[in-house]
């Protein structure tokens, strides 16, 4: 009877230690989300009246009384009151999971709109990228072909072609020194003749 009467006490401060803690989940949760509020308030008043209950009924039969009374302990009822506290705990528990997975769909549908979003950015920004990486080797390679041009013309003995361009970079300076080679070659060439 002693130890039986030590079970119940351990299972009812187990028992007082999970409602507490489900009594926490709820109120960060409902702060979290209020929209949990409508559902699960119901099933963890009647979970948390349950547990009131029948905590309050070892109390009186099995921890106020001394061990000369065990034997005057209403077993029938303490089972009762446990099987509806088991009964409120398996309720409770079907619809914090029928509560856990909404929750879940909506934040893997928040998760896959900003997936969604991202990858609409990182795409946009990826097009503007190579668009500018285009934009600007055709700056640098259009020029330097028109180079290449001219100077194979120079090299074919046509010193009447010019290397013109008003650029203020290396590409400038480059178009610079094939009209001074140019100019160079022309007047050595008049030399020549001369």
């Amino acid at each position: 009877m002693l130890s039986m009467a030590i079970n119940l006490a351990l299972f009812t401060t187990f028992a007082h230690c999970c409602a507490l803690a489900v009594e926490f989940w709820y109120q960060t949760s409902v702060t979290e989300n209020p929209a949990l509020r409508g559902k699960l308030s119901l099933s963890l008043r009647s979970h948390g009246e349950a547990m009131k209950a029948f905590d309050d009924m070892i109390r009186r039969q099995v921890l106020d009384t001394g061990p000369s009374e065990f034997a005057k302990l209403d077993l029938k009822s303490i089972s009762e009151n446990g099987l509806k506290t088991l009964e409120s705990n398996y309720a409770m528990y079907d619809v914090t999971i029928g509560v856990l997975d909404d929750l879940l769909v909506t934040r893997i549908g928040g998760f896959n709109q900003r997936r969604g979003a991202s990858l609409g950015i990182v795409s946009i920004s990826v097009v503007f990228t190579a668009l500018f990486v285009f934009s600007i080797g055709r700056s640098i390679s259009k020029p330097i072909a028109e180079l290449k041009d001219v100077m194979d013309r120079i090299g074919k003995g046509d010193l009447s072609v010019h290397a013109d361009m008003d650029r203020r970079d290396e590409i400038g300076q480059l178009a610079g020194a094939i009209s001074r080679l140019q100019k160079t070659l022309q007047s050595g060439g008049k030399m020549k003749a001369a």
